[in-house]
């Protein structure tokens, strides 16, 4: 048994911090707890070895504190006691002084009939974690920003990449005016902390708060770290957009401040990796994932197999399938490339979307690579001479999503937050096994009275990884879809 020591324990709202100075005897049973419980693996297949590649804790060094997701901390402290004679000394983490705001919503936007239940129990003044599941076009944005306004304290949004659309959201929902703060970039950060100036929302970018976490590329000279800054402002309401796509930065920031009413938003609460899938489930279980059963499904799914002229040994390596060498090697010669698009996609965008098209109607084509993305406008610009067709890819201006007839764009850019008015009809072209980007990108399609909204899907049969891809992926849109249909062909039709 271990020298009998004093183990003094910190509970939060969303983490919990045990103080485990680098010489303590019990810092062993912490660490093995660490590795089994909050370690995300990757295996290396050059060196056939599993590696930890994230872990879903910090440990402060200045004040000898393990953080660990509070869903977590009990396992932590059981521990403790049951393997060791220590006694653990319970406190709660200090409160921030919240700071009230008077921010109303516009009396023109009313809830709607799936979304009251949902604003009720986010608005309860019950400290914790609250999940906002609404399927993609049920308001998210609409039911985050009412219930922190329900709250009635200082609120901060984080979100990766849609910092604008939301400032825009909460403007035209609320009479918030000026009182709203954009925290993008280490000077918006500056500027704050060093100002008396205390908005009463903050949309701040994911990027630039990890970078705070971090504590370098210069956060680590302010005046104050995140846990200061939040509790300066007396914030005591935080969201999260889109929870699944950056899970470990949002927990880290999870693990450095303590805010009473925390919300996540997501219309897929899952990861791909097992280990991320295992904490992420215990972090945000079912139970507080309000709305995940009212999933209308609106959308009929035709999914297709083809043959096609693409060999397995060119497009798998040891770290698997690369659908970035799949459509690499439809390029490698012009008319292999004209081939694919003229008799496996023309024939699908005709039937779906030209012989049902009237104005204002869109479609949207999936690609892998900006490369791939060019060489499918020119060819199709070239073959549908009477349709606006685009790129929207990195740097392109929002602009091309009402001009244009068929937008061609890439995961990175479309598949999650883009709202395509009159989009209906979509198509895949990537081959991939992930469960969130079939979700996200089914989700681009929003219901719209008296329009049948068509997904398209395909594969290559003659590639085992296609056909693996193909079997989860489809499984996962049959359940999701209105209606779905399976086609397969000996060639590309």
């Amino acid at each position: 048994m271990l020298p009998n020591i004093k183990i003094r324990v910190y509970r939060g709202y969303t983490h919990g911090e045990l103080i485990i100075p680098p010489t303590c005897p019990v810092g062993f049973i912490a660490g093995d707890l660490v590795r089994k419980l909050l370690s995300e693996r990757g295996y290396d297949p050059r060196t056939k070895r599993w590696f930890i590649q994230k872990q879903y804790m910090h440990y402060d060094t200045r004040t000898s504190s393990l953080k660990v997701p509070i869903a977590f901390f009990d396992d932590f402290v059981n521990a403790l006691r049951e393997q060791t004679t220590v006694e653990i000394e319970e406190h709660k983490l200090n409160d921030y002084p919240l700071r009230k705001i008077n921010v109303h919503m516009n009396k023109q936007f009313k809830d709607r009939e799936w979304q009251v239940d949902i604003i009720k129990k986010c608005s309860e003044k019950t400290p914790g974690m609250k999940g906002l599941a609404l399927q993609t076009g049920k308001g998210k944005t609409y039911s985050a920003t009412k219930s922190m306004i329900n709250l009635g304290y200082a609120g901060i949004v984080i979100v990766e990449g849609l910092v604008n659309q939301w400032i825009e959201s909460i403007r035209e929902q609320t009479d918030v005016g000026d009182r709203i703060y954009k925290i993008e970039g280490f000077k918006s950060v500056a500027d704050l902390m060093l100002s008396d100036y205390k908005p009463d929302i903050i949309v701040a970018s994911l990027g630039t708060m990890r970078l705070f976490c971090k504590g370098d590329s210069g956060y680590q000279d302010l005046p104050m770290d995140l846990d200061g800054l939040f509790r300066h402002l007396g914030i005591g309401t935080k969201i999260f957009d889109e929870v699944h796509k950056a899970f470990h930065a949002q927990n880290q920031i999870d693990l450095r401040v303590n805010v009473p009413y925390n919300l996540y938003s997501s219309a897929t609460f899952t990861q791909t990796n097992s280990d991320a899938r295992r904490i992420f489930d215990r972090v945000y279980p079912v139970a507080i994932r309000y709305g995940i059963n009212n999933y209308d499904k609106y959308v009929t799914t035709y999914t297709f197999g083809y043959r096609g002229e693409v060999m397995e040994r060119h497009v798998c390596r040891m770290r698997g399938y690369s659908h970035a060498r799949y459509e690499g090697q439809l390029l490698v010669k012009q008319a292999k490339f004209n081939k694919y698009v003229d008799e496996c996609l023309i024939p699908k965008i005709d039937a779906y979307f030209v012989n049902r098209y009237k104005p204002g109607r869109k479609m949207l084509i999936f690609a892998c690579t900006r490369q791939f993305v060019e060489a499918l406008v020119t060819r199709l610009q070239s073959h549908y001479e009477d349709k606006v067709v685009n790129e929207y890819v990195e740097g392109s201006s929002d602009d091309v999503l009402t001009e244009s007839d068929i937008i061609i764009s890439t995961l990175q850019k479309a598949s999650t937050g883009l709202d395509v008015k009159g989009l209906i009809t979509a198509l895949n072209t990537i081959s991939m096994m992930a469960p969130i980007l079939p979700q996200q990108m089914l989700g681009r399609l929003r219901k719209i009275e008296g329009e049948e909204l068509i997904y398209l899907d395909q594969f290559d049969m003659n590639l085992e990884s296609h056909r693996r891809h193909a079997t989860a992926r489809f499984a996962l849109l049959q359940r999701m879809s209105k209606k779905f249909q399976q086609f397969y062909s000996d060639g590309y039709m």
